[in-house]
């Protein structure tokens, strides 16, 4: 993949999003700046060029109002591919590339991407183990998927549910999970609360102890931002580690119905209806762009 930095300060801008472009002094309050993680369904690296994106997070940064926005965006949506052939969303990286997706993120969400970054899934093992793991509370049948997608071969296997320290290995499991729900949605949901365990745990770290964290798993991401881009995002995306987080999530409840293409099943949105609630959550009433 093109453009992947090996420098350990870029990956901390990569890994957990934290990257914002430097703050420009304006009377408006500056608009939230957008990044996109893709995780990748790949284990080998050499399978990159072809995984699909079973993992679509938008991270928008607002330094204005000290927010971190995550926006899950399910895998299954119906779109379509730069040429118009009706898709499923987690298949346009795969195809297209970085700018595939940005394409269908202006069309479908008017949304910019300021930045795209993909991992792995070996890469987000080590990453929760490099930051000792996430304690989440979890249901009898997350508890349930967690054994069975792990064939209930692991030494840190939770015994009951509720609250469960997690390694990296079982979190990936949890974050794997959409059958103890309701499917998709169910992931997504997961998957945010990981994350948000991540970025609170960082919060009360010093910056180089988190540059240390990310050296460990230097090398393993990829993005289409330069090193000079990330260099300068963290200076001012730093302090945002604390911030309030915002959960959202498309298509929202009651904005979509199910398809098939191709006989696979495929969620349609309204995607006007979520254009303007996503245009809601990024900027608020006292944050008109």
């Amino acid at each position: 993949m093109k453009h992947r930095s090996h420098r350990f300060i870029a990956l901390a801008c990569i890994v957990l999003c934290v990257c914002a472009p430097l703050a420009v002094i304006a009377e408006e309050p500056a608009p939230p700046a957008n990044y996109l993680l893709l995780g990748a369904d790949y284990y080998d690296r050499s399978a990159a060029a072809s995984a699909r994106t079973d993992t679509i997070l938008m991270v928008s940064l607002d330094t204005a109002r000290n927010r971190l926005i995550f926006t899950s965006v399910l895998r299954d949506c119906l779109v379509t591919t730069p040429g118009g052939a009706p898709t499923k969303l987690n298949t346009i990286y795969a195809n297209h590339g970085y700018d595939g997706i940005r394409l269908v993120f202006r069309k479908y969400l008017d949304v910019e991407l300021d930045g795209v970054v993909v991992i792995d899934f070996q890469t987000v093992k080590d990453l929760i183990d490099a930051f000792g793991g996430v304690d989440i509370e979890i249901s009898q049948g997350e508890l349930g998927m967690i054994k069975s997608i792990l064939l209930g071969k692991d030494p840190n296997m939770p015994e009951k549910p509720g609250m469960t320290h997690m390694t990296g290995r079982i979190a990936l499991a949890y974050m794997r999970d959409r059958y103890s729900g309701s499917g998709d949605f169910t992931r997504t949901e997961h998957q945010r609360k990981v994350l948000s365990q991540l970025l609170l745990k960082a919060s009360r770290m010093s910056l180089p102890e988190m540059l240390e964290i990310f050296n460990v798993i230097r090398g393993n991401v990829a993005t289409d931002m330069s090193a000079i881009q990330l260099l300068g995002a963290l200076q001012s995306a730093y302090p945002l580690v604390g911030a309030e987080i915002i959960d959202h999530r498309v298509p929202a409840d009651r904005t979509y119905h199910y398809g098939t293409v191709r006989g696979s099943s495929v969620v349609e949105p309204d995607w006007k209806k979520n254009r303007a609630l996503l245009k809601d959550v990024l900027y608020p009433p006292d944050a008109a762009p």
